[in-house]
């Protein structure tokens, strides 16, 4: 399990600190990749996981209260810069491989993971309104084509995700208005 404060220590002398970062993220078992078919970076893991894995903690950079199209939304007032930072490759798909615990601050793997395969999450899990909605283009036979957070997807779609509290309690208040 790593650190949560892992990025944080000193580079070693004539490497720069992203450069660390990005050592001791491999040395965890995740590697960067570019997916060629779109060009969009994505993150990989270079080991295999179990289903419920705890693969990694990770902390908020920074805070702030509003989304925007960088942040995960922590809580009902809360969005967060992910750290380490090369977790914002952290792709959307409709058929996650892992999920991001904002209670626990941890990333768990919803299914068997090998080496090679893409972390990526439901958007919705953590998001109630998204400041960038967006077409999905994750290619899952169960893709829902745009994406724009929970509170505009229909009740069973969600009841087939993890989804995180306060995104739960977000669509209570919502139905009981």
């Amino acid at each position: 399990l790593a650190h949560p404060l892992l990025c944080t220590a000193p580079a070693s002398p004539g490497r720069s600190q992203i450069q660390h970062c990005m050592d001791v993220i491999r040395e965890e078992g995740f590697l960067r990749q570019c997916r060629s078919s779109t060009g969009q970076n994505s993150l990989h893991t270079t080991r295999s996981f179990s289903k419920g894995d705890c693969i990694m903690q990770f902390h908020a950079i920074a805070s702030h209260a509003h989304p925007s199209m960088y942040t995960l939304q922590a809580g009902l007032h809360e969005h967060i810069d992910l750290g380490p930072s090369l977790l914002q490759f952290t792709n959307h798909s409709c058929e996650p491989s892992v999920f991001f615990d904002t209670a626990q601050h941890t990333i768990t793997a919803l299914r068997d993971l090998k080496p090679g395969d893409e972390l990526s999450f439901f958007y919705p899990s953590t998001e109630v309104t998204m400041a960038s909605p967006f077409d999905c283009c994750c290619g899952a036979v169960s893709c829902h084509k745009t994406i724009s957070g929970a509170q505009h997807m229909p009740a069973e779609v969600l009841s087939k995700y993890h989804l995180n509290e306060h995104v739960h309690q977000a669509l209570c208040t919502k139905r009981d208005l």
